[in-house]
């Protein structure tokens, strides 16, 4: 947790530094301000994107027109098998999603998405 040490100054809670409010990011989520400085929020970001074994494949993999790795050309089959269940989640997710927001509207309108299989 950010605490105040004098006026306008804050320590980071990764670094222990002491510095402006201006060195803090402003949380999207609750409009506060994070706990880790700039600096460290980047290094921090840096660090996990480079732990992603997602993004080490390779840009002959990527698709020219979305940027996008084409999970039939990843050769590794754990990475091929981890995107796919990715892929399946976010699908799932983005039709529940547009399920509540119908039933929400009142929209009678059949939904494209498909329905729970009994599997």
């Amino acid at each position: 947790m950010n605490q105040a040490v004098g006026i306008g100054l804050y320590v980071c809670s990764h670094c222990g530094e002491k510095l402006a409010l201006q060195e803090f990011n402003v949380s999207r989520k609750d409009n506060l301000r994070e706990h880790y400085c700039k600096k460290c929020s980047r290094e921090y970001a840096r660090r996990y994107r480079s732990s992603k074994k997602l993004e080490r494949v390779s840009p002959e993999q990527l698709s020219p027109r979305t940027g996008y790795p084409v999970i039939t050309e990843i050769k590794d089959p754990d990475v091929r098998m981890a995107l796919l269940l990715q892929a399946k989640a976010r699908v799932r997710q983005m039709c529940l999603d547009k399920r509540r927001r119908q039933r929400e509207t009142g929209d009678d309108e059949p939904s494209d998405c498909p329905e729970k299989s009994s599997r």
